[in-house]
């Protein structure tokens, strides 16, 4: 059988320059002292027999002789003994489906504990990504996975002992989009704009998926006028806004800068010492790897200046307004004796997701104090979707707090 190709990436040539900069002087893996194979040492640990004996079915033991440099996540067998799918694999017509899972445990570089640490996943030689935490307790691999053992060298490579099966994805971009809980809303607004199918069945594509709070954040009532029929032009403009045609993971950020997405429309990427930002926003979770594209995570995102949202109804913030009398600024020790006091706030609300409490006093409405009549005038003149600048009071404290303008 002929052994699996390692063709090293752009992405592991981006890892390569990211730990030498990162890790300059650190120690990591110490190369052995005599010349041991991949596969001499994973024959030395006897818990990893099962491993050994898949390589040697899927045709990978010409790859572990020394010539290649690899990192190694290599299971135990009891991490195999709690796999479902250990028979289904053997079955020889499914030896493309071992070949998966076995090239999904390699990494075409050699990276010790260390250069792991500081990354926040690993292209593998299957095509896709194995995410990396490091914990005060060790390293941590996909999500209930450990390293167990760490940083054993041979010629030109390190192994990792892990306590889970490694498995590539295999569901499309819709799969893993849809069964995602922080992504209801845009799962919603993906099947009403008919993109669905192109994410099931399509092309590879990168998304920046926003979250359910990110669409709250503009206006609680946002995803259901963009749901409604007037709207279905604009809803798949903004959509494909988040979308990039092809696969482009982390590594590729400092590449991309600013690209232009599949709507046609302009984004830029920062990368920071606080994380990377799509237009400000941040991107709190990348390289989610599906059969057909990568999906990253992001807090938020701007409405686009030249797609227009058609709406109708009653402008609406969600509090009840009573204008501040001599009285109550007496009672509540407020010295200028302006302003209004919030006598309630809508539950879901937009006042209530901004953080205005009943009991509260709005000092000032975009630098100016505040009667009930100006409230609804602002409203009128920022119109839907608009925010406004208010100051408060709370138990003797100012804050500031932005309310987005919706509908009732």
């Amino acid at each position: 059988m002929e052994a699996p190709a390692l063709i090293p990436s752009m992405r592991i040539l981006v890892i390569c320059s990211l730990v030498v900069v990162m890790t300059s002087g650190a120690a990591r893996a110490q190369e052995p002292a005599e010349p041991v194979s991949g596969l001499d040492a994973l024959r030395a640990v006897p818990e990893l027999s099962t491993f050994v004996e898949l390589l040697g079915l899927g045709g990978f033991w010409p790859l572990l002789d020394g010539s290649h440099e690899l990192t190694i996540f290599a299971p135990t067998d009891r991490a195999f003994e709690a796999f479902d799918g250990v028979d289904e694999l053997l079955e020889p017509e499914n030896v493309g489906a071992l070949r998966a899972v076995l090239s999904h445990h390699l990494v075409a570089m050699p990276l010790g504990s260390e250069d792991l640490g500081l990354l926040p996943s690993v292209p593998t030689v299957s095509g896709q990504h194995v995410s990396i935490r490091a914990l005060a307790t060790g390293l941590r691999v996909e999500e209930t996975g450990r390293v167990i053992r760490a940083d054993v060298s041979f010629d030109g490579g390190v192994l990792h002992v892990v306590d889970r099966v490694l498995v590539p994805e295999t569901g499309s971009m819709w799969d893993v989009i849809s069964r995602d809980e922080r992504f209801r809303i845009l799962t919603r607004l993906l099947e009403s704009a008919g993109l669905d199918r192109v994410l099931d069945e399509g092309d590879a594509t990168t998304i920046f998926a926003p979250t359910d709070d990110a669409f709250l954040d503009i206006s609680v009532d946002f995803h259901r006028t963009l749901q409604q029929s007037r709207n279905r032009n604009a809803l798949r403009e903004l959509l494909k806004s988040f979308m990039i045609d092809g696969e482009r993971d982390s590594l590729e950020f400092t590449e991309l800068n600013r690209f232009e997405a599949s709507s046609g429309h302009m984004r830029e990427l920062e990368i920071g010492s606080d994380g990377t930002l799509l237009d400000g926003y941040a991107v709190i979770e990348s390289d989610i790897d599906a059969r057909n594209g990568i999906v990253h995570v992001v807090s938020g995102f701007d409405l686009l200046n030249d797609v227009y949202i058609r709406a109708s109804g009653e402008l609406f913030l969600g509090l009840s307004p009573t204008q501040l009398n001599p009285d109550m600024a007496e009672q509540y020790d407020l010295r200028r004796g302006r302003g209004i006091f919030v006598s309630s706030v809508t539950r879901g609300s937009n006042a209530e997701r901004a953080g205005l409490r009943r009991g509260d006093f709005i000092l000032e409405i975009e630098g100016i104090e505040p009667t009930g009549a100006m409230l609804d005038e602002i409203k009128a003149n920022h119109g839907y979707l608009g925010r406004i600048e208010m100051q408060i009071v709370r138990d003797g404290e100012r804050r500031v707090l932005i309310v987005p303008i919706g509908l009732q």
